[in-house]
């Protein structure tokens, strides 16, 4: 199991839009500082976060820049 925090700058006038997008999301919120959006991915290799992540995510319109962060341990 992957699990990741996908971090988003997307348009504020769209980001209902982007939310909704990302729907497939684990969880989904906005946030304030130097992100827009965080989504919380968890799937079952590296392939599909990286599908998720360029192929989903990186091809909405209103979403100018990602950084994905892995989660390497839970406590």
């Amino acid at each position: 199991m992957v699990v990741a925090f996908v971090l988003m700058n997307a348009d504020p006038e769209s980001l209902e839009d982007v939310l909704k997008a990302v729907g497939g999301a684990r969880e989904a919120y906005c946030v304030y500082g130097l992100y827009e959006i965080a989504a919380k991915e968890e799937v079952e290799d590296m392939e599909r976060l990286r599908d998720i992540v360029t192929w989903k995510i990186g091809k909405l319109w209103n979403v100018r820049s990602t950084r994905t962060v892995l989660v390497v341990e839970r406590w």
